[in-house]
């Protein structure tokens, strides 16, 4: 006899099921796998393991590396996880912090996560002037250029990092983006030492901000909460000023979700 929530077994749809394991399976791989692994992993035959990959990649919940053919989650997850995280805890518990920094500055106050290889802004408060900085909610956006960015790029382990710059052309966005891939190494070691990112036109003209790590229960980073302006108003002395205010904001949010201890960066 089974219970009024659980599903009759006639109503599981096997096509769903397959495709949610294959999702989950990705999700268990730190890095891109090849078709075959997938194959193997799941025990599946090629022919349906390619059907589900097609029609996931199409929804872009599965996205394939054009360079060497391997396969990971897609910037479709980011969407579902954004809306989860959005109506989850870390939104929720980040507004009220979130806001206190935005009335110290009155600049745009971003909460951003990382999924896979790209980061996705999922909360905002946006400055009330005329001229602003926003960015566009639950869209992937590099990890590679911008105070978020970086700050979540360093916030990776070294296996991470270095399997990101072989993947990962560093195109330049603006003046200032990074493209050289030994001098971003560095400034991410300097980034992991100060515990913060700062950048000035790394993803368009005129931009510039800071950006802290947010930390979960095992105090490992889950988040970033940034403050961005047009660089007029945020010269370098008042980037320095921002620098305090957004560690504290930080730790403020981490504590709310739980972290017990200092942070913690694997390499």
């Amino acid at each position: 006899m089974r219970t009024a929530n659980a599903p009759a077994r006639k109503s599981v749809v096997k096509t769903v099921v397959k495709a949610a394991d294959l999702l989950y399976w990705l999700a268990g791989n730190p890095q891109p796998v090849k078709f075959s692994e997938i194959c193997r992993g799941l025990e599946l035959d090629k022919p349906v393991v390619s059907r589900l990959l097609a029609t996931l990649q199409h929804k872009a919940l599965v996205s394939k590396n054009a360079h060497d053919g391997r396969y990971s989650l897609g910037a479709g997850i980011a969407t579902l996880a954004a809306s989860v995280f959005y109506r989850g805890d870390i939104a929720a518990l980040s507004q009220t912090t979130m806001r206190r920094l935005w009335e110290e500055f009155s600049e745009t106050v971003t909460l951003s996560i990382r999924v896979e290889f790209q980061r996705f802004c999922i909360y905002q408060l946006e400055s009330p002037h005329g001229l602003r900085y926003t960015l566009p909610l639950g869209r992937p956006l590099p990890l590679y250029c911008g105070a978020t960015g970086k700050l979540l790029l360093a916030m990776m382990r070294d296996q991470e990092v270095d399997e990101y710059l072989v993947a990962t052309p560093l195109v330049r966005l603006a003046a200032n983006t990074p493209t050289d891939a030994a001098r971003l190494r560095a400034e991410i070691g300097v980034i992991r030492q100060k515990g913060y990112a700062v950048s000035t036109e790394e993803t368009g003209p005129g931009v510039a901000g800071i950006a802290a790590p947010i930390f979960g229960p095992a105090n490992t980073c889950v988040a970033s909460i940034g403050l961005f302006a047009p660089k007029t108003r945020m010269p370098p002395a008042r980037l320095e000023e921002a620098i305090e205010p957004a560690l504290q904001a930080g730790q403020a949010i981490s504590r709310e979700l739980g972290a017990t201890g200092g942070s913690r960066v694997i390499g």
